[in-house]
């Protein structure tokens, strides 16, 4: 697949989900700013900023409902769970999960949030645990 060299822009890790047989993907950059994908063209559309930029984002996943989660933090002051406004971009803090680090994220049967979490983070070759 071929992607537009605005998509190139975006920081070297961004997360996508693609809701079952859907022709959109959306795009959440490490920076924040909140893209959809049209996957037959490959042409992005900017939908707006979360407005909390200071930290990385890591994961990003969409429940049965269509909304959508992410995590932003540091390794000091924890890593939040965030709920994004598809329509914006938006994101509103949904809790504080108290890890040092959130990898991927996804959903599971009956809405239940799975995430990876590196308890050693930030020093090299921890093992990713799975909670819920």
């Amino acid at each position: 697949m071929l992607f537009k060299s605005s998509l190139q822009t975006l920081a070297a890790v961004f997360a996508l989900a693609c809701p079952a047989l859907s022709q959109e993907a959306l795009i959440l950059g490490t920076g924040g700013d909140f893209h959809s994908l049209d996957l037959k063209t490959g042409t992005t559309s900017f939908i707006g900023m979360t407005g909390h930029h200071s930290y990385h984002w890591n994961g990003l996943a969409i429940n049965s409902q269509g909304k959508i989660f992410s995590a932003t933090g540091d390794w000091i002051a924890g890593f939040s769970i965030y709920e994004i406004e598809p329509s914006t971009g938006q994101g509103t803090v949904v809790l504080n999960s108290g890890f040092s680090e959130i990898g991927a994220m996804a959903f599971g049967p009956g809405d239940t949030l799975y995430l990876s979490h590196d308890p050693l983070w930030p020093a090299a070759g921890g093992i990713h645990e799975l909670h819920t």
